[in-house]
């Protein structure tokens, strides 16, 4: 594991420093972002992702399954000059009510789809969620990438720094698992993200099969999080790569999608 994993002002800033500098301005190339703007973050977390919309002075609501995230969401938040206008809550994403209060301009969904069964279930959902003009953001690393299975969460420095271990059958990873003594809830993460798998081509199809658009995409070889968390500029996915179905998910660490009705 490494250490900004288990460290919560860290993570929270490395979140920030990211929507800031590279989904916000991919954002502002489709959508007009000011102070009467209504967001929505599923998988929020700790409020790192959206500390720059409180700047902007949005109206922000965020939605995290671990409440535990969202007590430590709140203390992070609370000193905000604009705080009064977050509010986050605990609660499943299906539980969260579509009705006229409920609607929003811009809903965000990053390195979260791939822990959420129901794929199909969720996209109808969360445009249910949206403004007539609404956008839902998405990133998401392929299941094929090199740690498309979150391995590296795991403690052991062995199994975090191996890519491609999520490759091999469920049996040998829940093996692994056990022989290195990770947690349940770090084994429990990791497997999670075999039963979804998700990819470029699938995430394509379900899209398209909800009569949804993709209004913009970039496929990157090197994620724009590895700047602040390892020093690596961010780099966009060779054209010629991106192209190839299949291949494209084994050398692209992130996918950047902008989806409206």
């Amino acid at each position: 594991m490494l250490k900004f994993h288990s460290n919560k002002d860290q993570y929270f800033n490395q979140q920030n420093y990211t929507m800031e500098k590279h989904i916000i301005p991919f954002m502002k190339e489709v959508v007009h972002i000011g102070r009467s703007t209504k967001i929505l973050e599923v998988g929020c977390d700790l409020g790192g992702n959206l500390k720059p919309f409180v700047d902007m002075d949005c109206k922000i609501t965020g939605i995290d399954i671990n409440a535990n995230r969202i007590l430590v969401g709140k203390s992070l938040l609370k000193n905000e000059k604009n705080n009064n206008k977050v509010e986050l809550i605990a609660c499943d994403i299906f539980d969260f009510p579509s009705n006229e209060s409920n609607k929003f301009d811009i809903i965000i969904m990053k390195d979260t789809i791939e822990h959420i069964y129901n794929h199909k279930k969720l996209i109808v959902h969360l445009s249910s969620l949206l403004n007539e003009n609404g956008i839902i953001f998405f990133a998401f690393p392929p299941w094929q990438m090199p740690y498309g299975g979150h391995q590296q969460i795991c403690k052991s420095r062995v199994l975090s720094s191996c890519p491609y271990i999520h490759l091999l059958s469920g049996f040998i990873n829940k093996l692994l698992l056990m022989l290195f003594n990770e947690t349940r809830s770090i084994s429990s993460s990791i497997l999670d993200t075999r039963k979804t798998k998700i990819n470029i081509e699938k995430f394509n199809k379900l899209v398209t099969r909800q009569n949804l658009k993709i209004k913009k995409r970039k496929l990157f070889l090197i994620n724009p999080n590895y700047e602040i968390k390892f020093n690596l500029r961010a780099k966009e996915q060779f054209k010629v790569i991106s192209f190839i179905p299949y291949l494209r998910n084994f050398f692209t660490t992130t996918c950047y999608y902008i989806i409206s009705r």
